[in-house]
């Protein structure tokens, strides 16, 4: 205690002081400083699960554009398929109606060629038949006399062979 009068200090006031500085202390440790600290906790709570929630929704969003752009892709292809698988109908339908076409005009040649055929041999039967009637009447002319049916028939087949 001498050390303390030497020095200039009251030791009751110096352990008032300390009792005084120590009951300070416990008010301010339990009414602010615990206080303080559970706010400040919170506080970091709310951050660490924002940025949670921040990391979430970043991830989701990174996800979703993949997924679209895998489905844009997928769409694209099924796209590009469909128009394919048109164009190869398309031309399916343009090489059968050309060969529908082809045959019918094959078709329609071959019966005009027949038609002329028969109409060639009907009109080539019919200029036989005048040149033998024309024939038997310049025959009856000159020979003044008139021929039977069958010795005209004959003459025609004669005329015409």
């Amino acid at each position: 205690m001498e050390i303390f009068a030497k020095l200039g200090i009251d030791v009751r006031l110096f352990l008032f002081q300390v009792v005084n500085f120590s009951i300070l202390l416990f008010v301010l440790h339990k009414f602010l400083y615990k206080p303080f600290l559970q706010i400040l906790e919170t506080r970091r709570k709310k951050i660490e699960e924002s940025m949670a929630q921040v990391d979430a929704d970043a991830r989701a969003h990174k996800e979703t554009g993949e997924k679209m752009a895998r489905e844009m892709k997928h769409a694209q292809e099924k796209a590009k398929f469909i128009i394919e698988k048109a164009i190869d109908d398309a031309e399916k339908v343009r090489d059968g109606l050309v060969k529908n076409a082809t045959d019918e005009s094959a078709r329609l040649i071959e019966r005009a060629k027949k038609e002329i055929s028969a109409q060639q041999e009907k009109a080539m039967t019919e200029v036989k038949r005048e040149a033998g009637n024309i024939a038997i009447a310049v025959a009856e002319k000159v020979l003044g006399e008139e021929i039977s049916e069958e010795k005209h028939a004959r003459l025609i087949k004669e005329t015409i062979a």
